[in-house]
């Protein structure tokens, strides 16, 4: 059977917001089960919502996350970075929530990088819109069960 991915373009009447916002809030998440060396550690992680970039037909959202200590010398690259699982975000503009989808992923010298938007378009940011709520949710399934979640209210004006 054949199926067709079908995208639905908002174009709001007072138009969309075309702006670049540097954000750079950061919240501390604490208790991550992190493996290290076999072990399994409660981890504090630092998420920092870096910038948010609207544009007439989608947004984007740029999040670093961080743990103590990293890089680990001796670990090869990415691990135990690959316990984390991309994460999912929503965000609220104008009294309306709308989903974000899963983030894509890279591994870099200074955490990992996650971004929304791209290939996975995000409706825009109305122009009109003051205030935007940006929520990231971490879950970690088996074999620890364990969700977290951070929240930026970003003021747009």
């Amino acid at each position: 059977m054949w199926s067709e991915r079908v995208r639905v373009f908002i174009e709001y009447p007072q138009g969309a917001m075309w702006k670049d916002i540097e954000v750079n809030q950061s919240q501390v998440i604490t208790g991550f089960p992190l493996k290290i060396d076999r072990k399994i550690l409660p981890t504090d992680i630092t998420i920092t919502l870096r910038s948010i970039h609207s544009r007439d037909k989608q947004a984007w959202f740029y999040a670093l996350a961080t743990f103590p200590n990293y890089p680990w010398e001796g670990i090869e690259e990415g691990y135990p970075w690959h316990w984390i699982s991309s994460p999912h975000a929503e965000y609220m503009v104008n009294d309306t929530k709308k989903d974000a989808g899963f983030a894509n992923q890279t591994f870099r010298q200074d955490g990992i990088w996650w971004s929304w938007g791209g290939q996975y378009n995000i409706d825009p940011i109305p122009s009109d819109a003051e205030e935007l709520t940006f929520t990231i949710l971490l879950r970690k399934s088996e074999p620890y069960e364990w969700q977290g979640s951070c929240e930026f209210n970003v003021p747009l004006n």
